[in-house]
């Protein structure tokens, strides 16, 4: 997210559109993290956990894509 609201020059031939809909995925991404973050907080250590690296790398795929 930082590249794309850097406005770095090397980023201009990117059209304003699509600029924010990384920042908007990138945001989406960042509060389930969060959120899911929270959530394992609360549980206990021999409990399931809230979300799994898979879940992480596909969202993370789903931004780099």
């Amino acid at each position: 997210m930082s590249k794309a609201t850097s406005g770095d020059d090397k980023y201009s031939h990117i059209p304003e559109g699509e600029l924010q809909s990384v920042i908007e995925k990138c945001a989406n991404t960042q509060k389930w993290l969060d959120d899911m973050g929270a959530k394992q907080a609360e549980k206990r250590k021999d409990e399931t956990p809230a979300f799994t690296s898979t879940e992480v790398r596909k969202r993370c795929e789903e931004i780099t894509l």
